[in-house]
């Protein structure tokens, strides 16, 4: 198996831990069970929102290059979606939309895109596994 010669950077591991910890908040907020009961459509959508947070979780910390790009295009969905649903929330509310889209879109790239060289387009990345010569490393 092809390991990474490096170690997951700290802004990676921060960012990794808040995005993570925000989208199950917003699992937990939004998966309360129907008044119909749980419904195989409610357990399906739960599941692969769950999936699709520990996939980000895990290959972002093995610095896979696909969150990023799968990050992007929900980005570009989300964006897409509010436009064609009629309701322009930039002009009901600017500020909401800057704290809640602009901002966190914008500290998501700065924390990651730095360290693109680093990422490899494995699936789920490549673990970590240090230099067998230390000697060489640092001299």
């Amino acid at each position: 198996m092809r390991t990474r010669p490096h170690r997951t950077p700290l802004s990676i591991k921060i960012l990794v831990v808040v995005w993570s910890l925000i989208g199950l908040l917003q699992l937990a907020t939004n998966s309360r069970i129907p008044a119909s009961g749980i419904t195989l459509w409610w357990l399906t959508t739960l599941s692969a929102a769950l999936g699709f947070v520990t996939y980000q979780a895990i290959a972002l910390w093995r610095l896979s290059r696909w969150p990023i790009v799968l990050q992007s295009i929900s980005f570009g969905l989300i964006l897409q979606n509010r436009h064609q649903a009629g309701f322009d929330w930039r002009a009901h509310y600017p500020l909401l939309g800057i704290f809640v889209f602009v901002i966190p879109t914008a500290l998501y790239f700065a924390l990651v895109l730095p360290h693109w060289r680093k990422t490899n387009w494995s699936l789920f990345g490549r673990p970590y596994s240090p230099p067998e010569n230390q000697v060489e490393v640092f001299a």
